[in-house]
């Protein structure tokens, strides 16, 4: 038999880069918009009850929350911090979505880096306050791999539900991605990864994005 072969070695050197880093952040806020602030692949964007906006600035893994004018940078979050449950990492990884509860000074997002939804609750003399994380796994329903898109559907009976498009998830063999229906709290309650349409021919879920819903209680999927 020929002689195992050993595993060659390199050696490497940094050189150099190429771009530049997102600047520093002022130490305290509120403050002005800072003339060099980058953002880097925002997507998520929603305004609270207050009309601060808050802002996915997703490949620089932050939420930034701003005022309506977009002059003064009220807060910046990078993550839970030190409140996140054990075991969960302590900072975002590409912070996607966002939405407002519809009756609750409470925002949700979806940190799809983490597989996980963070949620933050406000006051009038508050920016922003970790409330919690969920990513579900209750009920025989398979954890949260992919949270994109999210809203908070309000229900016939009055109760809220959280919807969650879990954009990649898919069982092993199976094509089909999914929704995952949370609730308010972040107990996975149920999921689809279909659509039946009134003449009963079906329509199974790929890459579901962004989400919405509106006051009669209907879902809109992308």
């Amino acid at each position: 038999m020929p002689a195992p072969q050993t595993p060659q070695q390199y050696s490497l050197q940094y050189l150099t880069q190429y771009g530049h880093p997102a600047p520093p952040l002022p130490a305290s806020f509120p403050c002005p918009v800072p003339p060099q602030l980058s953002l880097n692949s925002p997507i998520g964007i929603c305004a609270d009850r207050r009309g601060l906006v808050w802002v996915c600035d997703t490949s620089n893994n932050r939420v930034l929350i701003v005022n309506a004018a977009m002059d003064t940078l009220e807060m910046v979050l990078e993550g839970p911090g030190s409140s996140a449950p054990s075991g969960q990492n302590p900072q975002f990884i590409m912070p996607f979505h966002i939405t407002h509860h519809p009756s609750k000074t409470r925002i949700y997002l979806t940190d799809i880096g983490n597989g996980r939804v963070c949620v933050y609750d406000y006051d009038d003399t508050t920016t922003a306050v970790f409330v919690n994380c969920f990513a579900g796994g209750e009920n025989g329903i398979e954890p949260l791999a992919d949270p994109n898109g999210i809203t908070v559907l309000q229900e016939s009976d009055g109760s809220y539900s959280v919807m969650v498009a879990d954009e990649f998830f898919h069982y092993p063999g199976e094509m089909a991605n999914r929704i995952v229906r949370f609730s308010e709290d972040g107990i996975s309650l149920s999921q689809f990864q279909s659509i039946v349409h009134s003449d009963g021919n079906t329509t199974m879920l790929k890459w579901p994005q962004g989400l919405s819903c509106d006051q009669l209680g209907r879902l809109y999927i992308a």
